[in-house]
């Protein structure tokens, strides 16, 4: 972690990461924990929001994301193989937010069951607002501007500018983009 500035109140960090790239977080409780994760990422875009509670519980090198987003304190398992996590620009996130791309088989018993983990990508498209508590699964897309409600769990696809609520998560309504 080279480079590391601060600046008297106003919660601005910025950090070098390797390959010259630079990285700026705004935080108002940032860790070292947490940033081990987030140096791990595959790629970061510009002005990225971690708090404390940050996690990446698999698969950080198949993580993107991208400008202006806010991560808050979400956990995110991409998984080794075929899951990814991609976010877009302008994301933001509620607090304690879980994208999901693992899972495992509820068929098998016993050890089987733990050691069979399946991976499915998550796309989550520019704009989009997920609410505090809401958990995304693997192979799922949030549509441009879509909004998840808070405390929902995503086991469909959310099209664009769509409001999306409960458990499982429903369509509520569009976005007017008048």
């Amino acid at each position: 972690m080279k480079n590391f500035i601060t600046q008297k109140n106003s919660f601005l960090v910025k950090l070098s990461q390797k390959k010259k790239k630079t990285i700026i977080i705004l935080s108002f409780f940032i860790t070292q924990i947490r940033l081990k994760y987030f140096f791990k990422l595959k790629k970061v875009g510009k002005l990225v929001k971690i708090f404390t509670g940050f996690r990446v519980f698999h698969g950080a090198n198949n993580i993107t994301v991208g400008n202006n987003v806010n991560l808050v304190d979400a956990l995110l398992s991409a998984g080794d193989n075929n899951g990814s996590i991609e976010i877009q620009d302008y994301v933001f996130f509620g607090h304690r937010v879980m994208l999901l791309a693992r899972k495992h088989d509820y068929n098998e018993t016993l050890q089987n069951r733990q050691d069979d983990i399946s991976e499915a990508p998550i796309l989550i498209k520019k704009g989009a607002w997920i609410g505090s508590g809401a958990i995304i699964l693997g192979g799922i897309t949030i549509g441009e501007n879509a909004v998840v409600g808070a405390g929902s769990i995503v086991t469909k696809n959310v099209a664009d500018n769509a409001v999306v609520a409960g458990n499982p998560a429903k369509l509520i309504k569009y976005i007017n983009q008048d």
